[in-house]
Parts: structure tokens; sequence; C-alpha cells
């Protein structure tokens, strides 16, 4: 994830018409930056100039086409909102380590982007942006993206979709189980471990979704009942109670041991 700051700072010397006369419209420098990685601290510079917002003083709404005439990324704009794509964004040195005279023309360390991922900044809305006095409202209202997230747990539908929910708030479908009925399912060959496998009496598999032709459904969250092997689970179980057996026997001749001993000294 990286942050991206707009910030406005006001030019006097663009007011329309210029000093000494009383102005019309006033002009403030419209500025895009981003976070450099942790190790160098800072705003970068993304573009190789001001964007420049004039405002109406009589009505106090923008005046002029925000992007009209600039270059380096924005790839429409008028005067309430523009597009930026992000891959086409100009930087200067990525470390703000020693400046260029003039800013270069190589695409910012901002990652790969693809040509439909763009930025569309509106000024426009239930509450415009204003130069008049006023509280300050400006700030995103919506997105669409999101930060890198991993994945933190799942479930599974009815129709076997299995959604994951990753620990930045989303959630998506990421795979959907299948589920195989078989012309003659007391045909299938039994394997251990509670297994089968198609046999020429069972007939082939029918592999499909879940909940269609005749397939059932699932039921996440919920437990089934055994379909272990008896004999075997059987065995162990009696593994492990001879094993309790023989570990209480110790405790018995070394309980015995203990009391000859105390006898021995009375």
């Amino acid at each position: 994830a990286k942050n991206v700051t707009l910030s406005f700072q006001r030019d006097i010397t663009g007011d329309t018409p210029p000093l000494p006369a009383a102005p019309t419209v006033q002009r403030w420098n419209l500025m895009l930056q981003a976070d450099q990685d942790p190790l160098h601290p800072g705003l970068e510079d993304l573009l190789p100039a001001f964007l420049t917002v004039d405002f109406d003083l009589a009505t106090g709404k923008i005046a002029n086409n925000i992007a009209s005439g600039t270059t380096g990324g924005f790839v429409s704009g008028t005067k309430n909102d523009f597009l930026i794509n992000p891959s086409l964004l100009l930087s200067k040195d990525p470390y703000n380590v020693s400046p260029p005279a003039t800013p270069a023309t190589t695409p910012g360390p901002l990652g790969t982007f693809a040509a439909t991922d763009q930025i569309n900044i509106h000024f426009d809305g239930t509450t415009p942006l204003s130069q008049f006095s006023g509280v300050n409202s400006l700030a995103a209202t919506d997105q669409d993206g999101s930060a890198t997230g991993s994945l933190q747990t799942f479930t599974i539908s009815q129709d076997g979709v299995i959604t994951g929910v990753f620990s930045n708030g989303r959630t998506q479908s990421i795979a959907q189980m299948a589920i195989a009925t078989f012309s003659n399912p007391s045909g299938l060959e039994k394997l251990e471990g509670s297994m089968y496998r198609p046999s020429a009496n069972s007939g082939l598999a029918s592999v499909g979704q879940a909940g269609l032709a005749g397939r059932g459904s699932l039921a996440g969250g919920t437990l089934e009942m055994s379909n272990v092997d008896l004999a075997q689970e059987f065995t162990n179980l009696i593994v492990a109670q001879r094993g309790f057996q023989a570990n209480t026997r110790v405790i018995t001749a070394s309980d015995e041991v203990l009391q000859d001993l105390v006898q021995m000294k009375r």
C-alpha cells in the first residue's frame, strides 16, 4: 500500500487579474505526492509540475479545467474531477538523495499498473469543493481498491464455493469443490482408510457442481459422523489401554518400594 497525498498551496502571482487590481479568480497549486519506502521516509513528488486550480471568487467554485495542458499521467480533467493513470506518474530522485535540477521523465517507483487502473479525483458531489470559508470537508468518500492482505479464514457454501476472508477486510471466492456421482455406488472398490475407487461395476465418475443433477449439497461448519475403519480404531484403543495399564503398574511398583523403605526405617 502507498498513500497518495493531494495538497493545495496558494499562488498569489497566478490570480486573475494580477495584483494590484482586485482579482476575480484566485489560484492555488495542487501537488500530488506519495510515501517513499520505509528506509527513506518522506513524501515524493509524482508530477513534474504543479496543477493549477482557479477558484471563482463570486461562486467559490473551481473555474478552470484542472488537467488542461498538463502531462505526466493525467488522462483527462474537468472543473470538478480528473483521472490519473499511476503507471504514467513521473518521479524525481526515488530516494530524494540528490534532487536533479529538472524532474526525471521515467515512471515513478509505484509498481506496475494496468491502463485501466486509474485514480478518479472528484471534487464535486453533495459537498463540492469551495473556496468559501467553512469547515474543511475535503476527504475520500469511497474507494474500490485495498491494501495487500493475507488469507485469515474461509467458508464453504452449499454449492461448494470456498470464500476466503482476508486481513484487509476483503472477501473473495477462491475455489469451488466438485462432487462425483456414480451410476452404481455399491460397485465402488473398497480401499483402506475408508477410501474407494471406481471400478467396472460402479461406472465412470460424473463430476459436477454440488446440488445439481442429483448431487448432494455441502454443509460447511458441521461435523460429520465417523466413517473411519472400526477394526483399526479398536486396535488402537486396545494398544492405548494396555499402555495405560502398564503405566499404572509402574506407579504401583514404585509405591510398594517406598512403603518397604519406610517400614525398614521403623
